[in-house]
């Protein structure tokens, strides 16, 4: 049991970064005395002392309020961070250590703040939970979702399995349950397949005929069941941010597309950050895809090559900003909002 925050390993790492920052700001120029380096100072010693104060008002709805402070501190100290990087080029620094402290803070009071708040914990599951309670099981939700999203695509047992994460068992009791419903109907179609014979390096590529299973569009109440099913699947942006967390620094999350029913957007969703984990990224899109029944279009960039693409003029990137999107995250400072942009969701 932890008996004062200075057991807290986030107040720890606060401090640590409190020294960085005032070691870091001692070689500014002298003219940055009451700019940058007074701002940035006070914003980096704001962070651990609402800590303290948080964790000694003696209640869980206090301490969350000034962790939120914190958060919000040390996103006003990235942002000067990110200021002098790119005016004090004359004089060059080390920011790595302060960089990766800072980081590490942020992860901890996200990490705090998501856990004091349970209702934040639970909006993302909240709508799963009921329709799972309606409809059986979370996993005849997913199967439903899946053909209402892909209404022409047929699927065998297997692909549904693979593509909503479960096991086949529980797939092929709830394909049997919604065929005796009607809500799908059987189906035999082809599908290319690979196939290498013994002493052959190159493999053959061949067409075989399946049985599975397609949305009956006879269904009487197959509109009823898209604006329940499809309205309560979609993540929101808050979420979506917070998974991709992990995958990098993140610096831009944009949406649009499937989120904001835009289906002529050429992407879904647009991740913009620092030492991304493209495997990570990728493993973290398709946990999404599971859930929402549907491929989502992405792209991730680090921000070099983002900041790079856009000052080209890019086609990909001027297609998603130049039409209807919502930012969801933003820590590069993008244009104000204009024509065909909408606030985040």
């Amino acid at each position: 049991m932890i008996h004062s925050y200075k057991e807290l390993i986030v107040w720890q790492r606060a401090m640590e970064l409190v020294i960085s920052i005032y070691e870091l700001t001692e070689s500014f120029p002298r003219e940055e005395l009451y700019g940058l380096t007074s701002q940035m100072r006070k914003a980096v010693v704001s962070i651990p002392s609402n800590i303290a104060e948080g964790r000694h008002r003696g209640t869980k709805k206090d301490f969350l309020q000034f962790l939120r402070i914190a958060y919000a501190s040390g996103a006003e100290l990235e942002t000067q961070i990110e200021i002098t990087k790119r005016l004090m080029k004359i004089k060059p620094l080390n920011y790595s250590r302060v960089d990766n402290l800072l980081e590490e803070v942020m992860k901890m009071l996200n990490v705090m703040i998501k856990k004091l708040n349970p209702k934040a914990n639970k909006l993302a599951s909240y709508s799963m939970d009921i329709l799972g309670k309606l409809f059986g099981s979370e996993s005849k939700v997913k199967i439903m979702r899946l053909f209402l999203f892909n209404p022409e695509t047929p699927f065998t047992a297997e692909a549904v399995a693979d593509r909503i994460k479960s096991s086949l068992l529980s797939v092929r009791q709830g394909l049997s349950t919604l065929r005796q419903m009607k809500f799908i109907k059987p189906k035999t179609f082809s599908i290319r397949r690979a196939i290498q014979k013994k002493g052959k390096r190159q493999s053959k590529i061949v067409r075989r005929k399946v049985s599975g299973f397609i949305l009956n569009a006879s269904f009487p109440y197959l509109r009823e069941l898209q604006r329940l099913l499809l309205n309560t699947s979609l993540l929101k942006g808050e979420e979506i941010t917070r998974r991709l967390a992990s995958a990098g620094r993140l610096k831009l999350v944009i949406i649009a597309g499937l989120f904001i029913q835009d289906l002529d957007s050429r992407l879904d969703i647009l991740v913009v950050g620092d030492h991304l984990r493209r495997g990570a990224v990728e493993h973290k899109i398709k946990a999404m895809e599971s859930e929402i029944g549907k491929e989502l279009r992405y792209a991730a960039f680090e921000t070099s090559e983002f900041n790079y693409r856009l000052g080209l003029y890019d086609k990909l990137v001027r297609d998603v900003l130049d039409y209807p999107h919502a930012v969801v995250f933003d820590r590069l400072g993008l244009p104000p909002v204009h024509v065909g942009r909408r606030p985040a969701l």
